[in-house]
Parts: structure tokens; C-alpha cells; sequence
């Protein structure tokens, strides 16, 4: 896509001055969104967002530290839309006067049904676990909002979640030392280490900071050109 050059003559109305402002900062917006950004984006985000938090074990952990008495978090095999899968959905809980579930005669609450996911329109939008984690934890959200957004809620829920002292007691004690977790996940953003390295930085350091930082990193990414990978083609434009 062509960019007109910024025109830097003193702007002769506030109008003027404000439609300059959205133009320069997307501008820089662009600028730093590049094709191979958005590709290793999307490698980093899989292995420490998709993967990690559509992990059952750790959306138990995570119903245990947020309980929520209407919502149950759901999971089911995938057809070739998802290549077969895992999909992520909400399970709305019914109850009778008394309180007591009404075994089977709840609501299927998903993304792709609600018409927030459909990878016909935004091919790499595997958030399943993203939009229903939303919904469970009560961050709104709904259909007038753009994908940008949403994306962005996304990742204030995503903060939220990894500063609960709780969350972050539970990983580093029950989840990241667990030599049966070395092999847990797999790091698609390195070809000659298939595993997300469960190391800690330093041999005093036992609280196993190398996991959160690059959790961190990658919604840092995902706020400021990441979104794009999620909305149509997945490129810059």
C-alpha cells in the first residue's frame, strides 16, 4: 500500500491538526509492522497464549482462582476448520429454583456460533480459548466492536490474569518445575528446541521469570501491530 508523505506545513485548523496527528501515528503504526514481525508474532503467540492458556490444566487452575458460577469452560475435538483440533467452548449453566444444576439443559455459548470468530474472513483467528476466557472472567465485549479492540481486551485479560498472585504462585510451584511438564509444550518459534524451555535465568533464580517475561513480550507485540495477524490475511495491509 502507498503512504502520502506527511505534509509538515503548520496546520491551519484543529481539524487539520488532529487528522495530521491519526496520520502520523499511523503511519509509525505501519512502519513497524513488517510481514516477518507478524509471522514470528504469530509463532511466539501460539506457543505462549494459544497453547499454553488452552492447556485444560491450566483453565482449571485458572476456574479455580475465578470461579463463575454461570459459565463452565468446554473443550471438543476440532474439524478441518480448526485441522482437526481442539476447539474451545462456554457452557451457560442452568439451574432450578433450588439452585441445582439442571443437568443438559444449559446453553452452548461459542465463538464461531456468536459470529465473533470465522476463519473463512480472518484466517488465523484461532482464539477460541481467548473469547471464551473473556467471557468467563466478565470482560465485555460484543459485535460493534472492532477485531482491534476486542484483540486489545484480550490482552488487558491476559495481564490481569498473569499478575494474580495466586495464578503466578500456582505456575511456579505446581506447573513450570515438573520435569514431566519439560515436554508439555511445544516452542514453535525454534526449530532446534521443539519444547518451551522451562529454565530458569539464573541457577539462584528459582522463580522461573523466562516464561512470564516472554508471556509479557508477546502481548507487549500484541498491543502495539499483533492484531493484524488476526484480522483477514493476516498481513500489515
Amino acid at each position: 500500500m502507498y503512504i502520502q508523505p506527511i505534509d509538515y506545513k503548520f496546520p491551519r485548523t484543529k481539524i487539520e491538526l488532529v487528522l495530521r496527528l491519526q496520520s502520523t501515528s499511523y503511519y509509525y503504526t505501519m512502519n513497524e509492522c513488517t510481514e516477518t514481525k507478524l509471522s514470528n508474532f504469530g509463532k511466539k503467540h501460539f506457543t505462549f497464549i494459544n497453547q499454553f492458556f488452552g492447556d485444560v490444566q491450566i483453565r482449571e487452575i485458572i476456574t479455580e482462582i475465578f470461579p463463575n458460577k454461570k459459565y463452565r469452560l468446554e473443550v471438543e475435538s476440532a474439524d478441518e476448520t480448526f485441522e482437526y483440533s481442539k476447539h474451545h467452548y462456554l457452557y451457560e449453566i442452568k439451574y432450578d429454583r433450588n439452585g441445582n444444576e439442571l443437568v443438559g439443559k444449559g446453553k452452548r455459548v461459542c465463538s464461531v456460533a456468536g459470529r465473533y470468530q470465522n476463519i473463512y474472513v480472518d484466517k488465523n483467528d484461532t482464539l477460541c480459548q481467548s473469547y471464551t476466557l473473556l467471557r468467563y472472567l466478565g470482560y465485555n465485549f460484543n459485535l460493534k466492536m472492532s477485531r482491534k479492540d476486542i484483540q486489545l481486551r484480550m490482552c488487558q485479560m491476559y495481564k490481569d490474569i498473569i499478575e494474580n498472585e495466586r495464578f503466578i504462585d500456582i505456575i511456579k510451584r505446581e506447573i513450570l518445575p515438573l520435569p514431566e511438564n519439560r515436554n508439555r509444550w511445544i516452542d514453535y518459534t525454534k526449530g532446534n528446541e521443539p519444547f518451551i524451555t522451562m529454565k530458569q535465568l539464573r541457577e539462584s533464580d528459582n522463580k522461573y521469570e523466562y516464561f512470564f517475561r516472554n508471556v509479557n513480550d508477546v502481548l507487549s507485540k500484541w498491543e502495539s501491530y499483533g492484531y493484524f495477524y488476526f484480522i483477514g490475511e493476516g498481513t500489515a495491509m
